[in-house]
């Protein structure tokens, strides 16, 4: 630890005392906050509709020819193994490279990597619901295509959907983290907060992350709760 750097962690923990919570600076951590919310919202939504299809065709459960089925399987798991294995935070680096510092940045630097990770997940779920509905609407007559629609997705819906939401927590805190290439955020008010030394400040701003994370939590359990009765 450099000199000071001991004091400066007594000054940040004891500085909760003094955490500051003036109506100007509440009205911008509110403002960053919806922000930071919004940017998650824009690239979860973005990464569950390109997600889901490839979810489909790295699951295996929708093409009967096994040689073309196995070559997509693979091919897509791939891709969405490369999608996932990039950081959030290096997107961003390279896509404010590419089209410069934007809203949009944010978005797709969280959107791509969640993508790989979700498209997993639902290859996953879809695979592992029981096989015996699945079978019995096969036996039926049903096609591939239709026991995936109406056998395998609805059984799937209830993991997926408590996995959605966890990873929306994580969204938050990811899009808080953009700050660093300059996407203003709860984390950019966060950042700057520090670099001041206005710890009372930055206890405000981790306060209001804290306070979205708990409230994203509540509203899942309660919607799950309400799937499972």
């Amino acid at each position: 630890m450099h000199t000071g750097g001991g004091l400066a962690l007594l000054r940040f923990f004891t500085s909760i005392a003094q955490i500051d919570v003036s109506v100007e600076f509440l009205t911008i951590c509110i403002i960053s906050s919806v922000k930071t919310v919004l940017y998650a919202v824009a690239a979860l939504s973005l990464s569950i509709i390109i997600a889901l299809p490839l979810g489909v065709i790295a699951s295996g459960t929708i093409i009967s020819n096994k040689a073309i089925n196995t070559t997509l399987s693979a091919c897509t798991r791939l891709i969405l193994s490369i999608l996932r294995s990039i950081h959030e935070l290096i997107w961003a680096l390279l896509l404010v490279s590419a089209i410069g510092l934007s809203p949009i940045v944010a978005v797709l630097a969280l959107a791509l990597p969640y993508t790989g990770i979700l498209g997993r997940i639902f290859a996953e779920q879809l695979q592992d619901v029981p096989q015996q509905p699945i079978k019995v609407l096969l036996h039926n007559g049903a096609t591939l295509s239709k026991a995936l629609i109406y056998g395998r997705i609805p059984l799937a819906i209830p993991n997926i959907t408590s996995y959605i939401f966890y990873r929306f927590e994580c969204g938050i805190r990811s899009s808080s983290i953009m700050s660093f290439i300059g996407i203003q955020g709860i984390g950019y008010q966060i950042q700057l907060s520090l670099m001041d030394l206005q710890f009372g400040q930055v206890w405000t701003g981790l306060l209001c992350l804290t306070l979205m994370i708990v409230l994203v939590d509540a509203w899942s359990s309660k919607v799950r709760r309400i799937m499972v009765n």
